[in-house]
């Protein structure tokens, strides 16, 4: 579906999970790179920027929170910038994007300001909004990780580690979209075209600086978490040795009324005290209480 806004030289093309009749119009209307529309067809992992005379092709990517799997991953955003035109696609709807072109449609005045400052200045609109919106992310799982240092004793062990390995995934491939994105606008601000002047620096400079903060937060989380995951296995290993150590007890324990027992069980004649049940019962009881008192030390221990 395609959606423009006329500005005083130049058009925003905004298309939304671009059909043929859409590629068609793409093709008829600019002067674009055949290997440029074979990019936008298809999903691609790479971020990108070729440049060419007269526009600037960018592929980025848009982290985002499957609401269902509760993984991260990579919306494509794909970005035509000339003097006169900016065309933007989406394979999959990102909402800054689309609420951004809607408030623009919108406000006259918002129209007039961008209107004087061209695409680039537009682009960087754009851009800001773009991953300014995924900031809540980061918030997220900042909030996940404060949550599990505070479970990290649970007894719910098995979730608990669960919960580590997809906080983990979560921050590595958020830092795995981010990373290309820093350069991409470093790149972006290298480029020497009459639509990208200096003048526009800055601003691509303040959505780095968003990038920046996002990656290195991003990377102090996922330090926590390593540190978690350490805290984690020496817990499991802990209470793997206290079970280990119980069970070597009991068994220990236990042996001595199996012994006895295995002897008096055979009825032959030359044990001792054989034909005596008082003193064999005897015999019984003390393994009895010799059991008891290893399972109360163990518990005593326990609760040192």
């Amino acid at each position: 579906m395609r959606n423009q806004i006329k500005c005083n030289d130049f058009v925003w093309h905004h298309f939304k999970k671009p059909n043929k009749a859409d590629f068609d119009f793409m093709q008829k209307n600019f002067d674009f790179h055949p290997l440029d529309y074979e990019d936008i067809r298809t999903d691609t992992p790479i971020s990108k920027i070729d440049t060419y005379p007269k526009y600037v092709f960018c592929v980025f990517h848009v982290p985002f929170l499957d609401p269902q799997t509760k993984r991260i991953g990579g919306d494509d955003f794909f970005v035509f910038i000339s003097k006169h035109v900016l065309v933007t696609n989406t394979n999959t709807p990102i909402p800054a994007v689309d609420s951004f072109f809607q408030n623009l449609n919108q406000d006259k005045k918002l129209r007039d300001e961008i209107s004087r400052k061209g695409t680039a200045y537009l682009l960087y609109k754009i851009l800001l909004l773009v991953f300014d919106g995924s900031y809540p992310l980061i918030e997220d799982l900042s909030d996940t990780v404060s949550r599990l240092e505070d479970s990290l004793q649970s007894r719910n062990v098995k979730q608990v580690t669960i919960d580590l390995a997809a906080a983990r995934r979560n921050l590595l491939y958020l830092r795995h979209i981010i990373d290309p994105q820093r350069h991409m606008l470093s790149t972006l601000i290298a480029i020497k075209r009459p639509f990208l002047p200096n003048e526009i620096n800055p601003y691509f400079d303040d959505v780095l600086d968003t990038l920046e903060t996002m990656y290195l937060t991003a990377d102090n989380l996922n330090s926590i978490i390593d540190g978690l995951f350490e805290a984690n296995e020496a817990f499991l290993s802990h209470k793997t040795n206290d079970i280990i150590t119980i069970l070597t007890v009991m068994s220990a324990s236990l042996m001595v009324p199996t012994l006895i027992s295995g002897f008096y069980g055979m009825n032959v004649s030359w044990l001792p005290y054989h034909y005596d049940p008082s003193i064999v019962g005897s015999l019984f009881v003390i393994s009895f209480f010799g059991v008891l008192i290893s399972i109360l030390w163990i518990i005593r221990r326990k609760k040192l």
